[in-house]
């Protein structure tokens, strides 16, 4: 199953710093995201959100089923970063 941050592109280091601290459990209270216009930082900041509130990445629950719980104690198909990667215009 393909991670949250394979949507980052032309950011190597970036995608892959954030995927080596969420996998280390080593998140920081903060990140700032700079650079240039469609330098992918709100990509970039998405891909953190829903690999630390979805670790375990989408969900696809059949009808009726009870809705897997998550650290932020909301289903992860009800936050759309979790149901897709691309931010909402």
């Amino acid at each position: 199953m393909p991670d949250a941050f394979e949507n980052i592109l032309g950011q190597p280091r970036v995608r892959d710093f954030l995927r080596t601290s969420v996998k280390g459990g080593r998140v920081t209270h903060a990140y700032l995201f700079v650079g240039p216009s469609g330098s992918n930082k709100t990509m970039a900041a998405y891909a953190l959100a829903q690999a630390v509130i979805c670790p375990k990445g989408p969900t696809v629950r059949a009808a009726g089923s009870a809705a897997p719980a998550t650290r932020a104690g909301a289903s992860c198909a009800s936050i759309p970063t979790c149901t897709t990667t691309r931010p909402r215009a």
